[in-house]
């Protein structure tokens, strides 16, 4: 019996202590802090636009938030869209440049509706950018 007491004593002691762990706690509120961003226009009517003509649209990322901006994404709706955002955080009311170049493919004519997804630390993660016109035939 006295080596079971032997044994148990270390083992609830062992058990009982909480590991060391050195938290950084502004790591920690950065993660779970979501910051707010504010568009100047989220719908972008572009016009008439020629068939394979390279069109720029552009959208203006606002912080309005205290918590840094962080833009991790921006996907397009189709590979005729191709887009550039800020790689560094955007402080508070500071703004951003998303970038998406549109070049309509040959034969493709009239009205278009395309968009963008921009993944970042705000809540919701994900703001759906869009742009409209109309494609002309290039003759």
């Amino acid at each position: 019996m006295k080596i079971n007491k032997l044994f148990y004593i270390p083992a609830i002691f062992l058990l009982s202590c909480e590991p060391s762990v050195n938290k950084d706690s502004s790591t920690e509120n950065t993660l779970s802090t979501k910051s707010s961003v504010f568009f100047r226009s989220k719908n972008i009517n572009i016009g008439q636009v020629m068939s394979e003509d390279c069109t720029i649209i552009k959208y203006y990322a606002i912080n309005t938030s205290d918590t840094p901006l962080i833009i991790d994404s921006v996907q397009s709706s189709c590979v005729c869209t191709i887009s550039k955002f800020p790689k560094n955080p955007i402080l508070k009311n500071d703004s951003g440049l998303i970038v998406a170049q549109f070049k309509p493919f040959k034969g493709h004519e009239g009205h278009f509706s395309k968009s963008i997804v921009v993944l970042a630390n705000t809540k919701p993660a994900f703001t759906v950018l869009s742009f409209d016109g109309t494609i002309l035939d290039k003759k």
